[in-house]
């Protein structure tokens, strides 16, 4: 797999995207609350396989309308990572949780939060909407992520739902995504590598959204 290219865009030009316009009033909203949100497009080549998996999230029976990545910081402005038991060996990332058809992103972050962590958000800012684009010859399938940044009183994660398979928790300081994005980028198993690179952008738009901030 290879990124073909991730873009920064304006507010008009995410909004105009295929599979954000139907979104639109509610991005619209988000927009005039956290004005400081960037947007970005991610269009990514996957092989028939992934992006099979990919449709069948999106449009199967289920309708998968996007997810929230959580970026997740305890009063020590560290950052929480999570593991399944299912993972490549010493592989943690951000959480992130799929949204309902008929569930808002702010739903979301306070269904998923609670659920995988155990945690309830003392504050929230929208950092980014980042839509991938996955592609393979002729086939696309969009998916929009809504990437918060989320700040909780408490230090102790706790998984409410055993099917997440949530295996273990870290916290680590901001910068040290870098290196949990390289660690995703170089997984090199077939069933791994796609995912992990395709897993990898969301940590490095948390990581220069905290690097703007501190500027």
């Amino acid at each position: 797999m290879r990124v073909e290219v991730i873009e920064h865009l304006d507010m008009v030009d995410f909004i105009a995207q295929p599979d954000v316009v139907s979104r639109r009033e509610e991005i619209l909203q988000l927009h005039e609350k956290y004005r400081q949100a960037n947007f970005y497009r991610a269009c990514i080549d996957l092989s028939a396989e992934h992006l099979a998996i990919w449709d069948d999230r999106v449009n199967g029976e289920k309708k998968r309308r996007g997810e929230v990545v959580l970026g997740i910081y305890n009063g020590q402005n560290k950052i929480l990572l999570h593991t399944k038991s299912f993972y490549p060996q010493k592989i943690y990332r951000v959480p992130t949780g799929g949204m309902h058809a008929d569930e808002g992103a702010v739903a979301a972050l306070h269904r998923e939060l609670h659920e995988e962590t155990g945690f309830f958000a003392a504050s929230f800012q929208l950092l980014a909407l980042l839509l991938y684009v996955f592609r393979h010859a002729q086939q696309v399938v969009p998916f929009l992520s809504f990437i918060f940044a989320i700040s909780v009183d408490d230090d102790a994660p706790r998984c409410k739902d055993a099917g997440e398979n949530i295996s273990g928790y870290r916290w680590i300081e901001p910068a040290q995504l870098a290196s949990v994005s390289a660690e995703l980028r170089g997984l090199q198993e077939d069933r791994w590598q796609e995912w992990g690179k395709m897993r990898a952008i969301p940590h490095e738009i948390i990581l220069a959204a905290r690097n703007a901030e501190i500027k």
